[in-house]
């Protein structure tokens, strides 16, 4: 298997991204994104490939590109990173030896960008001359969000809310949503807590224990006012909540807030 060093801010996204590379190469990770603690993995690992996630990482060490750009010229680096992130770097990744992935990706996305690079490098060295767009940077692509909830009507209202700027799909209830999930891939779930049938925490829970839903964000919509409404639902880890009927900033807010890191 080829080798690869993934480095990044421990937490659910960068586990995510370890779990689902594991199967298709040797994967080392470094948790802490400090230089001299890259060094010295790189140094033990001699990976044929890095991939630095900057998602979810606040003090940043620039030192890390300076080095990997004049010692380890020769080491490709896929940059997965944000729209508002990207200016933190973008002067340091000005070579062909990066490749920006612009969350949110999905892992096949990563594996399928990790293997062109890694044939690309059998058949010529680094610096040679590119062909034409060969490393041009992917667009940004639009979040895609499911909305759940057992009322048509408020479905399609913030479907209306929220379709200019993000991608929607909708179901109308959890066991729909359960089984949409795996097809559609959303990037986060928008739930009303209190639904008919199986119920926005039921649906929840049956996310948490399924390998690949687990880690979609959830932020719950709930007309339940009641402090421990409120905490019931916030004892289960969402990545929010919001107060039905939403306020379109007020969503929006909290929806670029926990996408940001997607």
């Amino acid at each position: 298997m080829n080798r690869v060093l993934l480095i990044g801010q421990t937490g659910d996204i960068i586990r995510s991204i370890y779990e689902g590379l594991c199967d298709s190469f040797q994967v080392q990770l470094c948790n802490e994104p400090q230089i001299d603690l890259i060094k010295s993995m790189e140094r033990a690992t001699d990976p044929q490939l890095m991939i630095f996630c900057q998602v979810g990482i606040k003090d940043l060490d620039t030192a890390f590109f300076l080095w990997v750009k004049q010692y380890r010229p020769y080491i490709p680096v896929v940059v997965i990173t944000t729209t508002d992130k990207w200016g933190e770097i973008e002067k340091y990744c000005d070579t062909t030896q990066f490749t920006r992935l612009m969350r949110p990706v999905k892992i096949h996305e990563i594996k399928d960008t990790c293997n062109i690079i890694l044939n690309r490098n059998r058949g010529g060295a680094l610096d040679e001359e590119p062909e034409e767009d060969e490393y041009k940077l992917e667009p940004v692509k639009r979040v895609k969000i499911l909305i759940v909830d057992d009322s048509a009507i408020f479905l399609r209202s913030i479907k209306d809310m929220l379709s200019d700027q993000y991608d929607i799909e909708l179901a109308n209830s959890g066991e729909k949503a359960l089984k949409k999930i795996p097809i559609v891939e959303p990037d986060l779930v928008l739930m009303d807590y209190e639904m008919g049938g199986m119920s926005g925490k039921d649906t929840f829970e049956a996310m948490l224990a399924d390998d690949f839903m687990k880690y979609i964000p959830v932020i719950f919509l709930t007309s339940v006012r009641q402090r421990e409404k409120v905490f019931d639902v916030l004892e289960k880890r969402p990545a929010g909540y919001v107060l039905k009927p939403p306020d379109k900033k007020m969503l929006l807010e909290e929806i670029s807030k926990v996408t940001a890191y997607v």
